[in-house]
């Protein structure tokens, strides 16, 4: 939720993507839709993008207007992002 404002109040442009991986626990059948203040996805229409599904991960990050990249900080992602010579953030999970 702290994420959602953030983005929001910043009125930078933003893609962020949602996945089924991060919907709920991966060993139960439970699965969550993430819940975004409500509204939020009206609010940022034009600045930000919300994406539910799979993204073009490598697309986004070769793109000149991206500017940077958060996330969970997978090897993958890093290599990528690394590869790609675009700043990134991690963020830490808490189990």
């Amino acid at each position: 939720m702290e994420l959602a404002m953030g983005l929001e109040r910043s009125k930078q442009k933003f893609v962020w993507v949602l996945r089924d991986g991060d919907r709920g626990n991966i060993f139960s059948e439970e699965a969550r839709r993430f819940e975004l203040p409500d509204g939020f996805e009206e609010r940022v229409e034009g600045v930000g993008l919300v994406v539910r599904e799979w993204a073009p991960q490598l697309e986004i990050l070769a793109h000149s207007s991206t500017g940077g990249f958060m996330s969970h900080c997978g090897w993958n992602s890093c290599i990528e992002c690394i590869t790609a010579g675009v700043p990134n953030g991690c963020l830490g999970y808490a189990f």
